[in-house]
């Protein structure tokens, strides 16, 4: 047993989600928890997915237009 550092509320280790980098397996926070979370999350942030995409395009941009793919070799 477990309990939810969000509802506050004891249930079983089955229903947080894994995290390898605790002592016990698992997320602080139930999964219902964290699915509500992320609805919200989600409702508040409208173009989050658009905005992820422009930064992708942004970052493909600048590594196409770096000139060290046309520097000479330093000889290592």
């Amino acid at each position: 047993m477990k309990t939810c550092s969000r509802c506050l509320v004891e249930k079983e280790i089955t229903e947080y989600g894994k995290n390898t980098k605790t002592r016990d397996g698992s997320h602080n926070v139930c999964r219902k928890c964290n699915n509500l979370y992320n609805i919200q999350w989600r409702k508040d942030n409208p173009n989050w997915r658009i905005n992820r995409k422009e930064r992708a395009r942004r970052r493909a941009t600048m590594f196409n237009n770096h000139s060290f793919l046309t520097m000479p070799a330093t000889g290592l």
